[in-house]
């Protein structure tokens, strides 16, 4: 399956994925929520998975939410950051009945924003 704010491959048991919105800082935007989710769903659907490694591409690993799209939902924000943000917790709590039972997360680069990201459901 292809995304367009994540890259996924799978090479030797270890399923990469790869925050990749680099021009704008990997925000937490509305396509990086769904398809936050449908990846995590993707994995554990796959036999061929033991661990997966979460990096990202650009300066950022991520800066968080996107408070432009927030700006744009201003009326709404409360009901749209639930709906947004429903998926963000997959791979801490599990996608299914076969969840990887390891996630690392590489995060060597500075991070500001919001306090909730996809590491923390990672050992680092």
């Amino acid at each position: 399956m292809s995304y367009e704010s994540l890259e996924l491959t799978v090479d030797d048991g270890i399923a990469r994925l790869v925050l990749n919105q680099p021009e704008i800082g990997n925000p937490f935007n509305a396509p990086f929520c769904a398809e936050w989710a449908m990846v995590a769903n993707d994995i554990s659907a796959r036999k061929d998975v033991r661990a997966v490694l979460i990096t990202a591409r650009g300066k950022f690993f991520s800066v968080g939410g996107d408070i432009q799209m927030f700006s744009q939902n201003r009326d709404v924000l409360p009901d749209k950051i639930r709906e947004w943000t429903s998926g963000l917790h997959i791979f801490a709590y599990g996608a299914g009945p076969r969840t990887p039972l390891l996630v690392v997360g590489r995060n060597a680069r500075f991070r500001r924003g919001g306090g909730c990201r996809p590491g923390r459901s990672c050992c680092r």
